[in-house]
């Protein structure tokens, strides 16, 4: 049987999302060979 799925909604990413997207990213570090970064690092080193 399908599934349906709702919408999905793409936004610009805001301040707010910085920890939530640092912590991701370490997630890819840490369990994946996906990203080059081999270390990582805080919200802060990420800012733009």
């Amino acid at each position: 049987m399908p599934v349906e799925h709702g919408e999905v909604q793409v936004r610009a990413a805001v301040e707010a999302d910085l920890q939530a997207l640092t912590d991701l990213h370490h997630s890819y570090i840490r369990e994946t060979c996906i990203t080059f970064d081999t270390e990582p690092f805080t919200a802060e080193q990420r800012r733009p």
